[in-house]
């Protein structure tokens, strides 16, 4: 089972990709690029990077 400690390595390391990421989808004029999901039948638009910062906030948290 992974420690707190080794989730919120990983949430700091995923931040700082994170950082580059959002730097190369800026470059490109694609910050606000949308990723279409599917769950049981319904469809949701998401803004990518907004969801990943949640779910690196998440991991961070140790939820």
């Amino acid at each position: 089972m992974v420690s707190v400690l080794e989730k919120r390595e990983k949430s700091i390391i995923a931040g700082h990709a994170l950082v580059k990421v959002e730097e190369i989808l800026k470059q490109c004029g694609l910050e606000n690029v949308l990723v279409n999901v599917e769950l049981n039948g319904d469809r949701k638009d998401y803004v990518v990077l907004d969801e990943l910062k949640d779910a690196i906030r998440l991991l961070h948290k140790g939820n």
